[in-house]
Parts: structure tokens; C-alpha cells; sequence
């Protein structure tokens, strides 16, 4: 966690003086998926509203079957989706990691959390494992969290065009140059960050360095990290970031 300690400590620092003067990245292809997150959620939600239509007890407790099971892929598909823009995908796949180790990305980086998806998923296993029934209060609760998460992962496949960051002082003319500044860069093909912390004046702060996927841990904090310095101007305090970015050293 040195690294982490060292952005901490450069951030905490200086960020107050930093501003961003610029971010970029690559616009990214989605994956050739037939149906998408959305159109999965749009079925369950039709599995909801049939349920209270229908009238036989089995038709009732088909729909609730199916809704959930649309809910899971609706997830399922989203994660994909977010994992194959930034070139994550092919590790968790070839590591044969599934649905809870995704999920634990987005829950250590912050993104989301991973508990109360969770709890869905295990309601989908106990109906295929013990033929459970499921209850329809739970799946609309359900429905409403997989419509947020859906959402949130929907701001990160936009947030990946504007994935690099550069922060700088604001009084310096040539702010590429300037004697302080934190920048960012995200190496797609190598699922790699690239951080250099810049201090002209005290160089002993000046460093460079790189976090690559395989350093799970890490990375997922700097995914946050970047996520945030994004939303810093409109949801993301100095103050919220610094103690989010703490709180993993």
C-alpha cells in the first residue's frame, strides 16, 4: 500500500491547490451483446406487473421466477459491459472468476455496494438449489436496487472517455509545465494506471509509478479514486475523497 500512502499524502497535501485542467481517454466500443442491461431490467419489470394481472397461483409464481432470473442477467450483463470497456473482462474470465468476485470489484472500489446485490443472488440460488418460492415484496425491493446499480454502472461506461485526469495549479500559465500537479492516465491495453505526483519546489514528493489489474487491491482504489477527482466539482468534496482514499491505506 506505499503507493496509496504516498497519492494520499501528496493529495492531502496539495489537492486544495490543484485544479483540473483537462481529462481524456478513449472512446470505447461496448460489446456486441444482443440484448442489453436495460432491456433485461425492462422484462422484469414486465414479470412484476404481470404477476399482479394474472390470476392462477402458477402463473404468479412463474413470472416472480422470471423476473428474477431477468434481474440477474440484467446484472450480469451490465458488469460485462463495464469490464469490456475498460479491458477487464478477459482476467476475470480467464481466472474463471464469477459473479460475487465482480461484484467485489465495484464493492472495494467504492463504486457500489455489493451486499444487497448480493442478497439477490442468493435468493436466485435458493430457487434453482431448494425450489424456493420467491416473495414478491423482495423483488420489487429488488427491482429498484438493480435499476440503481444499472444506473451507476451506466456513469462509468461514459466516465471511460474522460478516465485520464490532470490536476494543476491554477495560477500557472503553462499549466502543462506547472511546478505542481497530479496526473492520471489509464493504459487500456495493459489495464494499467499511470500516476505521476509532480512537485517542482520539494522533489523528494515528485514520483511516478504504475498500477496494473494485477494488483487488484490497489487498482480498484485508484479506480475509485479517478471516479471521484471526476465527480470532485459537482458531488465529490476534497474533504470526501481524501477519507475515502484513507480509508484503504
Amino acid at each position: 500500500m506505499n503507493k496509496l500512502n504516498d497519492i494520499y499524502t501528496f493529495l492531502e497535501k496539495h489537492l486544495d491547490k490543484l485544479s483540473e485542467d483537462g481529462s481524456g481517454g478513449m472512446i470505447r466500443e461496448l460489446p456486441n451483446f444482443e440484448i442489453s442491461a436495460y432491456e433485461y431490467l425492462y422484462f422484469a419489470e414486465l414479470n412484476l406487473n404481470d404477476f399482479y394481472r394474472v390470476q392462477s397461483e402458477t402463473q404468479k409464481t412463474e413470472r416472480l421466477i422470471s423476473c428474477i432470473s431477468n434481474l440477474k442477467r440484467a446484472i450480469e450483463n451490465q458488469i460485462d459491459s463495464v469490464f469490456y470497456v475498460f479491458n477487464i473482462l478477459p482476467i476475470f474470465q480467464k481466472r474463471n472468476l464469477g459473479i460475487n468476485k465482480k461484484l467485489e470489484f465495484f464493492g472495494s472500489s467504492g463504486i457500489f455496494r455489493s451486499n444487497s446485490i448480493k442478497k439477490l443472488i442468493a435468493i436466485r440460488n435458493k430457487i434453482e438449489h431448494d425450489y424456493s418460492k420467491p416473495d414478491i415484496q423482495d423483488l420489487e425491493i429488488s427491482y429498484e436496487l438493480v435499476s440503481n446499480f444499472i444506473s451507476i454502472l451506466s456513469n462509468l461506461l461514459v466516465f471511460s472517455k474522460t478516465i485520464d485526469i490532470f490536476l494543476c495549479e491554477e495560477d500557472n500559465e503553462e499549466k502543462a509545465y506547472s511546478d505542481l500537479a497530479f496526473s492520471l492516465d489509464y493504459d487500456f491495453e495493459n489495464t494499467t494506471f499511470k500516476i505521476e505526483l509532480r512537485n517542482e519546489k520539494e522533489k523528494s514528493e515528485s514520483k511516478e509509478f504504475e498500477i496494473s489489474i494485477q494488483d487488484y487491491n490497489e487498482f480498484s482504489k485508484i479506480f475509485e479514486l479517478s471516479y471521484l477527482l471526476h465527480l470532485r466539482y459537482a458531488f465529490a468534496s476534497d474533504q470526501y475523497i481524501l477519507e475515502r482514499l484513507k480509508s484503504t491505506i
